[in-house]
Order: C-alpha cells, then sequence, then structure tokens
C-alpha cells in the first residue's frame, strides 16, 4: 500500500443477506451527491459494482488521490445519513487509512454494519503502530462486507474491548527492547517474549502494573529501573535470572516473590526500593549479591523457603542489606536475624 490511501468497501443487501442492487444504486446516487470528495471530474475515484461501491483501484494505484492531501474522511460515518436517507435494509462497511509508510500515528480499521435503525461497530481500531517499513496490517482487516453481513470472520475479532491498539512496547526476537509509551500505566508484555531487555522500561514513572508471560525467562538489566509508581509484580515461574538493577529505584514496589528458579539476586536488584516489606527467596537461591536489597528501609522480613543452614550458607555480597532494618528471616525450621551498618 501506498502512503496516506483509504479504502472504502461497501455492501448494500437486504435483510436475508442478499445483495440490494437497487438500494446500492441509491446509495452510490446520494454519496455522489452529498459528499464532494466522492466525485472528481477527471476520473472516476469511486465505482459503483452490482450491490458493491469501491475505491477506483487503477486509480488509486496510480498514486494520483491521498486522503490527507484531498477533503476525503477518515471514518464511515457519512454512511449514517446515506442508511437513513435511502432506507435501506443493510448496510456492510469496511474501511481501511493507511499511512504506514509515513507515520504510526495514521493507521485505522473500521467495519461497520448498519441494520434494524441501527449502527454496530464490529471492528475498530485506533493508532495502530508500525515499528518498521516492514508493517504488516493484521489479517482481519481483509474482512469483506460479505463476510460482515453474514458473521464468518468473528473468529477474527480483536480480544481487547473490540478494538486494535497500538502496542505499547516494542519486541525484536522474543526480547522486550524498549517501551514506545513512557506515559503507560499498564502494560501487558505478549506471549512469546522470552526476556525483558536492558533498560526496557527504564524511567517509566507512571507505569503501575505489568503482566509477564510464562514464557520469560530473563529480567535483563535495569529493566524496571526508576518504575517509581510500580507497586506490584508477579514475577513467572519460569525466570531464571534477575539481573543488576533490575527493579532499582521502584519505590512503590511493596513485595515480590522471587521464582524457584532463580539461583542468584543480581547486584543492585532492589536498590532503594524504600516501600519493599515482604520478600520472599527460595530454597534455591545461592548467592545474595552486593546491595540487592540495600536502601529498603521497609524491609523487616523475608520468607526463606529453605532451612536456617541453607540461609547460612548463601553468599552474601557486601552490603545486600545496608540501610535496611533489622530483618527478621523466616526459615522452614525457625528464625534468622540479620542486621547491617546501624540497623536504621
Amino acid at each position: 500500500m501506498s502512503a496516506h490511501y483509504g479504502y472504502f468497501d461497501i455492501g448494500v443487501y437486504k435483510n436475508d443477506g442478499t445483495p440490494d442492487e437497487a438500494k446500492a444504486r441509491e446509495v452510490f446516487a446520494w454519496i455522489q451527491t452529498n459528499c464532494p470528495w466522492f466525485y472528481d471530474e477527471n476520473v472516476e475515484v469511486f465505482v459503483l459494482d452490482g450491490h458493491r461501491i469501491s475505491n477506483n483501484a487503477d486509480f488509486f494505484c496510480d498514486g494520483l488521490y491521498q486522503v490527507k492531501d484531498g477533503d476525503v474522511p477518515d471514518n464511515l460515518d457519512f454512511l449514517d445519513d446515506a442508511y437513513k436517507a435511502v432506507k435501506a435494509e443493510k448496510i456492510a462497511a469496511t474501511f481501511l487509512y493507511d499511512g504506514s509508510e509515513t507515520s504510526w500515528h495514521n493507521n485505522f480499521f473500521t467495519a461497520s454494519v448498519w441494520a434494524d435503525g441501527k449502527r454496530t461497530d464490529t471492528y475498530r481500531s485506533r493508532k495502530v503502530s508500525k515499528d518498521s517499513d516492514t508493517f504488516d496490517f493484521p489479517d482481519f482487516v481483509s474482512i469483506s462486507p460479505e463476510e460482515l453481513v453474514k458473521g464468518t470472520k468473528e473468529e477474527k475479532k480483536p480480544q481487547v474491548d473490540g478494538e486494535w491498539e497500538k502496542p505499547v512496547a516494542l519486541v525484536e526476537g522474543g526480547v522486550v527492547k524498549k517501551c514506545l509509551d513512557k506515559n503507560a500505566a499498564s502494560v501487558v508484555i505478549p506471549a512469546g517474549v522470552t526476556e525483558i531487555g536492558y533498560g526496557a522500561f527504564k524511567g517509566c514513572t507512571s507505569l503501575t502494573s505489568v503482566e509477564i508471560p510464562a514464557g520469560v525467562t530473563k529480567i535483563g538489566d535495569e529493566a524496571f529501573w526508576g518504575c517509581t509508581s510500580l507497586a506490584s509484580v508477579e514475577i513467572p515461574a519460569g525466570v531464571t535470572e534477575i539481573a543488576g538493577s533490575a527493579f532499582e529505584d521502584c519505590t512503590s514496589l511493596a513485595s515480590v516473590e522471587i521464582p524457584a528458579g532463580v539461583s542468584k539476586i543480581s547486584d543492585w536488584a532492589f536498590l532503594n526500593c524504600t516501600s519493599l516489606a515482604s520478600v520472599e527467596i527460595p530454597a534455591g537461591v545461592t548467592e545474595i549479591a552486593g546491595a540487592a536489597f540495600a536502601g529498603c528501609k521497609a524491609l523487616a522480613s523475608i520468607a526463606f523457603g529453605g532451612t536456617v543452614k541453607q540461609w547460612k550458607r548463601i553468599e552474601k555480597g557486601y552490603g545486600w542489606n545496608d540501610s535496611c532494618p533489622i530483618i527478621t528471616v523466616h526459615c522452614s525450621d525457625g528464625d534468622v536475624t540479620e542486621a547491617f551498618g546501624d540497623g536504621k
């Protein structure tokens, strides 16, 4: 597709879903009369073929008519009036606005049905994202008016509130590379991701919640550093590595459960998480690196999955609990008290 194109596909039908060519001619005439953008004195911009009204393919392929440079609307609202004016029994239409060669802010797809005196938006998109020149629209964009009328493409309906949203995270090769919306309050990381990469959400201060899929095995260095509004996070059981400074300065984070597959809690992993009051550490952890929980001034207890003897065997880096209060570690067979520095 070329830049800034609008593609309409309109079908006119009877209530039983059969084509209505007579009413299609009336709809076509109404649009010609009431929508100046529909007509060009030099070329047929839109064509009527039986019960279908659509773009003149030859004209659009020549690249002569661009939506944003003309007056063509970026929606189907004009059909609200056409439907009422000609008293059509049923109209089904799709509209695809493609600005994908120039801007990820300007890609829209809408599919609607007018019947029984009302309009139903079966599919509707807004601000569809593109992250590269190879951007492709999802396959449900190929839906036709016939399929709308018959309901044969219901399985292609978007899963989130009937809307097709731009993604918040850039994912490449199964790795979350960066956040595309620094003002996002919540993020659902898509299935198929195996790693949250270096600094992926660093500095996303509005982020309050994140859903991490089960397939993630690594949370990279500085992945959530400075996410000051992040109050909770569920780390999937499959995670085996929480890298350095992964959650540093997440000052609203109140609790965390380290998955059983993690053997090392890296340097500065939870540094200055000042609201962190509850931590669960599995028996398989063999190392808590330097300053891993330093500055966690609310951390008064740790639930450890192993015995007191196992806890004492864990290699603990210098200052792992610096500036923490006196911590009670609850082990499977008793408690241990940990203190560092002045214990304040």
